[in-house]
C-alpha cells in the first residue's frame, strides 16, 4: 500500500505535465471519460448494487448513463485553458489557472457518479485526481477506475493523474485531505466538517434538505406522481431525492388522498416507520435516509 505522501507526490508530477495539454486534448480525455461510465453502465451498476447492498440496478442504470451524458454536456465546449474571458471594459482578462491535486471523497451512495464526476471536472480544469472512496463501495471505484483507463491508453495520459486510494480509511482520506491541494468532499456531516476543517479549501456536500411546494392551481394529478418518483428514486438514497413538501390548507386533503393513491406511505412518528422498515423485504439500509419531518414517505 502506497503512502499518501507517494501518492501525492505521483499526483503533483502527472498534473505539472498535463497542464501544459491544449484544449483539445483535454476536452477529447474529459469525453472520454464520461463515455467509459455510458458504455460499462450495466457491469457498473450491478457491482454498485452487489457491494454496497443499497439502492437497484434499473435506477442505478438510469442514473450512471444520464450523469455521463449531462456532465459532458455541461463540460463541452466551455473553454479552461489560457485566456478564457475578457472584459473590455474593466480591462480585465481571466486566465485559466490550475489548483494542483484535487482529493475527491466519495459516498457509498453513488460511487460511480461521483468518481466520473469529480474526475471529469478535475481533469477539465488541468488538474490531478486522488479518488478515496468509501470502505463499503471499494471494489465499484477500482471497477469504474479501471473502466476510465482502459478508455485512456490511446491517449496516454501521464501516470498518477487519476488515483483511487488503496484500502480506504478514515485515517487515509483525513491525511489525504491535508495534502491535497483542494477537496470535495460528498458523504455525511461528519465527512464534510472534517474536510471544512483541514485546512485546505474544501468543497462539501452532505445531507440534502429539499422542499417541494406545490402552488394553488398547480395540477395535483401530474404532481404528485412526480414527487413520489423522485423520493422512491433509488430508494431514496440521492441528496437530490424529494424531503419535505409544503402545501396550502385548502388543498391538504385533495394531496393527501393523492399521495395515497399514488402509494405513498404515511407515519405519525419515527417508532412506526422503524417497525415498517424492519419488515421482511424493505431495505432498511435507505428507510433510514428519508426525511421523516415531511410525514410524506413514499415507497414504490
Amino acid at each position: 500500500m502506497e503512502t499518501i505522501d507517494k501518492v501525492i507526490l505521483v499526483a503533483r508530477k502527472a498534473q505539472a505535465e498535463w497542464e501544459k495539454s491544449d484544449q483539445k486534448r483535454i476536452d477529447s480525455v474529459v469525453r472520454e471519460i464520461g463515455k467509459a461510465i455510458y458504455d460499462n453502465a450495466e457491469e457498473l451498476a450491478r457491482l454498485t448494487v452487489e457491494e454496497t447492498g443499497v439502492g437497484n440496478y434499473e435506477d442505478n442504470l438510469r442514473q450512471d448513463k444520464r450523469k455521463a451524458c449531462i456532465i459532458w454536456q455541461s463540460l463541452k465546449g466551455k473553454k479552461s485553458v489560457g485566456i478564457i474571458k475578457r472584459d473590455e471594459e474593466s480591462g480585465l482578462v481571466e486566465v485559466a489557472k490550475p489548483i494542483g491535486v484535487v482529493a475527491a471523497i466519495l459516498p457509498m451512495t453513488i460511487p460511480v457518479t461521483n468518481f466520473m464526476s469529480n474526475t471529469m471536472f478535475a481533469l477539465k480544469s488541468g488538474n490531478a485526481v486522488v479518488a478515496a472512496p468509501h470502505p463499503k463501495s471499494m471494489r465499484t471505484v477500482a471497477a469504474t477506475a479501471s473502466a476510465v483507463f482502459t478508455k485512456l491508453k490511446k491517449w496516454k495520459i501521464p501516470e498518477g493523474l487519476i488515483q483511487v486510494l488503496e484500502e480506504p480509511s478514515i485515517e487515509r482520506a483525513k491525511e489525504l485531505m491535508s495534502k491535497a491541494d483542494v477537496i470535495v468532499a460528498t458523504g455525511g456531516m461528519p465527512m464534510v466538517k472534517s474536510a471544512y476543517s483541514s485546512g485546505k479549501p474544501a468543497y462539501g456536500v452532505g445531507p440534502g434538505n429539499v422542499q417541494c411546494i406545490i402552488d394553488r392551481d398547480v395540477s395535483i394529478e401530474d404532481t404528485v406522481p412526480k414527487i413520489v418518483d423522485g423520493r422512491a428514486f433509488n430508494n431514496g438514497l440521492p441528496c437530490a431525492c424529494e424531503q419535505a413538501v409544503i402545501v396550502h390548507k385548502d388543498d391538504r386533503s385533495e394531496i393527501l388522498k393523492s399521495f395515497i393513491d399514488n402509494k405513498a406511505f404515511f407515519v405519525d412518528d419515527p417508532h412506526t416507520l422503524r417497525e415498517w422498515c424492519s419488515q421482511p423485504g424493505i431495505d432498511g439500509d435507505s428507510c433510514s435516509g428519508i426525511g421523516i419531518q415531511s410525514r410524506i414517505l413514499c415507497f414504490p
